[in-house]
């Protein structure tokens, strides 16, 4: 085995680690009260509290769990839906279709949101075109999907690039499963939803438990598309940390850690309980 590829871009690789531990340990440490810039030098658990008691960061919580939980359950079930029916349709046809469904996943939430702003406001081009062809009375009648409490613009961003991943996940599983199961099955007088539920599903749980935790994870940490289309209350807590940190007032940065802290924390416990489900899940089902 050559090492020299991989000592070559050690010293690399140890700087970025190392930063990134660095910064982790740094904000840790300055989230329980420990930041000797403004004066303070006792560990404590006040900060904490006193967020923990914060009706504002505990509706920012639970917005974030909200938008994170239902993108990625609507995302994982319609994708396991689709890439079976691309399964199927590939069988029919005798070739694959072309890959366009993972398209969306190379374009950036960024744009994504911004496309929505565009779009799916109630001054955006959608409701101008509605309004000028005479479907709407007034450009105000359109449904307000973004800014909104119910998060329709946060989840409908993350939609559109973690419905095509859960669909290229699954799909990849669903294509090297053995067609026998399926002609076993079908003479057995199974019909296509119980061939789905008792055939397929079973054996591509672990990589939907994998794909979800992964969305999840993004979902629930991500502050860009709640920035743009979130609303003002509540705020998600990664947006909510943001503005703690953007403060003029420094000792706001030790709230902002402490939020940094348990949005690290629901990630690490969301990963951690993937793990031991996606283990369980290919022990129960024998999945691939």
């Amino acid at each position: 085995m050559n090492l020299k590829p991989y000592l070559m871009v050690l010293p690399l690789l140890i700087f970025m680690v190392g930063i990134f531990f660095l910064g982790l340990a740094l904000g840790l440490v300055e989230s329980f009260g420990y930041f000797p810039a403004i004066g303070l030098r006792e560990f404590t658990l006040e900060f904490y509290k006193k967020i923990l008691h914060d009706p504002t960061v505990v509706q920012s919580l639970k917005f974030s769990l909200y938008t994170a939980l239902t993108s990625s359950v609507l995302s994982a079930a319609m994708g396991v839906f689709l890439s079976w029916l691309i399964l199927k349709t590939n069988r029919r046809r005798g070739r694959p279709l072309p890959g366009l469904y993972r398209a969306p996943i190379y374009v950036p939430h960024v744009i994504v949101a911004l496309f929505i702003f565009v779009w799916l406001t109630q001054s955006g081009l959608l409701a101008r075109l509605l309004y000028h062809v005479g479907h709407l009375s007034e450009m105000e009648a359109f449904p307000r999907v973004i800014f909104d409490k119910a998060g329709v613009g946060i989840i409908l961003a993350y939609l559109w690039k973690e419905l095509p991943y859960m669909t290229y996940v699954t799909y990849d599983v669903f294509r090297t499963l053995d067609d026998r199961y399926d002609a076993i099955a079908g003479s057995l007088g199974a019909g296509p939803w119980q061939k789905v539920r008792y055939v397929y599903l079973p054996q591509v749980w672990p990589s939907i438990a994998s794909g979800f935790v992964m969305i999840f994870s993004y979902a629930f940490g991500s502050y860009e598309v709640p920035l743009l289309l979130g609303p003002t209350i509540p705020r998600a807590l990664p947006v909510l940390s943001y503005i703690y940190y953007s403060s003029v007032d420094l000792q706001e940065h030790v709230y902002a850690m402490a939020c940094n802290t348990i949005i690290t924390l629901v990630i690490l416990l969301t990963l951690g309980l993937g793990k031991v489900l996606e283990k369980a899940l290919r022990k129960a089902g024998g999945g691939v």
